[in-house]
């Protein structure tokens, strides 16, 4: 199991994150422990249009993949999915 962890760093975005047209919402968690800071990294990296939005305690979403608080996480990726469609067709 180390071993697979130790693998994983070899998977990053660099030279690709430079490529991404696309919007993106990229979602933080307050208290995640595994990747902390790792998405304010991306999200400056990003030069497409992005928004960086980080779910919390108080809304009970603030741990790694906002575990416990699936209704809100659904509610803001779709509501972004929403406007972020809505002003492609306009």
């Amino acid at each position: 199991m180390a071993e697979f962890v130790r693998q994983t760093k070899q998977y990053t975005l660099e030279g690709i994150v430079e490529s991404i047209t696309t919007p993106a919402l990229v979602l933080d968690a307050e208290n995640d422990q595994f990747l902390k800071g790792q998405p304010e990294k991306l999200h400056s990296a990003l030069k497409s249009k992005s928004h960086l939005l980080t779910l919390t305690d108080a809304e009970g979403a603030g741990e790694h993949c906002h575990m416990g608080a699936m209704s809100r996480l659904h509610q803001v990726i779709f509501d972004w999915l929403d406007d972020t469609l809505a002003a492609r067709r306009d």
